[in-house]
């Protein structure tokens, strides 16, 4: 069970179910998950052990909040490993897959123009994790979601501004990248869209005064 509320809390953090300096409540979590207390606080743990949470000195468990050095230093890490990632994705993906991502792109563009802001940024980590898994690469894959821990609460902050006027044209280079097996095509393609999201945080977003949290032992219930 603890392992389940894990891997659920992880994935939520990373597609952006929750938001910066958001408190996570281990009996509201529980609730929502239908995970007993105990499980959910062990996975909270665990999840602060490994820097994707922050715990307080009110022994609470907290989304943490980037400062613009730190966002750019993950902008870079992210920009590397995925654009990477691309790369062999173009050479690995099958049409299969190459389809799942055409119809993942269209759900975004149906999704940003109901204004279902919570549905958008799901769909938007399910297209960027169904390509990097394309790459057969388990322990890459491994590196970009611990860097998508850390980031994936900031796709929050793109909406509406950042967002409101992007009409899928980058992804729609990446499949047909994608098509032709052209992967410098499809990792610029990724590294574009990595680079502007995350300078439109630091520039927009974020401020030099945030600062990290004081770690303390154990996560509130």
């Amino acid at each position: 069970m603890t392992q389940e509320a894990y891997l659920l809390l992880r994935q939520s953090i990373m597609s952006g179910a929750f938001e910066p300096g958001q408190k996570l409540s281990t009996r509201k979590i529980a609730a929502s998950i239908g995970i007993g207390v105990t499980p959910v606080r062990e996975a909270l743990v665990r999840l602060t052990a490994e820097r994707a949470l922050d715990a307080t000195l009110q022994r609470s468990a907290r989304i943490p909040e980037l400062t613009r050095a730190r966002a750019l230093e993950l902008m870079e890490l992210r920009m590397l490993l995925e654009g990477r990632a691309a790369c062999y994705a173009a050479a690995q993906a099958t049409p299969d897959e190459i389809e799942a991502l055409q119809r993942i792109s269209l759900e975004i563009m149906s999704a940003r123009q109901m204004q279902e802001r919570a549905l958008d940024i799901r769909k938007i980590y399910e297209f960027h994790f169904t390509l990097y898994r394309c790459a057969r690469r388990p322990e890459l894959l491994g590196l970009i979601e611990s860097l998508w821990l850390r980031t994936g609460p900031y796709l929050n902050l793109l909406f509406p501004d950042y967002t409101q006027n992007k009409i899928g044209d980058g992804r729609g280079r990446m499949i047909a990248g994608l098509r032709s097996r052209d992967g410098e095509l499809v990792r610029k393609e990724v590294e574009d869209d990595i680079r502007g999201a995350l300078t439109y945080v630091v520039e927009n977003v974020l401020t030099d005064t945030e600062a990290e949290a004081e770690p303390a032992p154990t996560v509130a219930e």
